[in-house]
């Protein structure tokens, strides 16, 4: 993974494709190694949102032809796009640039379930039995 991020910007190239659409409201709140998220707010409906931006300088040639896809399959964006469950983060929106993939993604309060694990791994207690079995019900339920 190559450091491709500068000062916590998100992009000229971005900012323009979100003019009318969205208000930047903090951020960066989440970094990943090809991604950072910002909590934003559509300008529509004034409900939270994430941005995602992924800097395409990181990205193999494989990973984007998988997001973005090829005349012989639809990529990840067009496939989770379509995606209708309660136990999947919805994508809103994404904008491909020149320098970015940014996705538009339900705003998630609570967190991801990754970070729920690792903060109750931290704390020494791991989650409790019917806790775990909850979660496992969740998921399986959005692989159907």
């Amino acid at each position: 993974h190559r450091e491709v991020w500068g000062e916590d910007e998100i992009g000229e190239d971005f900012t323009s494709a979100l003019e009318g659409k969205y208000k930047v409201e903090e951020g960066p709140v989440a970094q990943g190694a090809f991604a950072k998220v910002w909590r934003a707010s559509s300008l529509e409906t004034g409900s939270a949102v994430a941005l995602k931006v992924v800097q395409r300088d990181a990205l193999s040639w494989l990973d984007e032809r998988n997001i973005l896809g090829h005349p012989d399959r639809a990529g990840e964006l067009d496939l989770h796009s379509g995606l209708q469950h309660s136990n999947i983060v919805r994508i809103i929106d994404y904008f491909v640039t020149s320098s970015t993939v940014s996705l538009v993604l339900e705003f998630c309060h609570g967190g991801d379930l990754f970070d729920y694990i690792e903060k109750k791994k931290e704390g020494g207690s791991g989650l409790p039995v019917a806790t775990a079995a909850r979660a496992m019900r969740d998921v399986a339920s959005a692989l159907e």
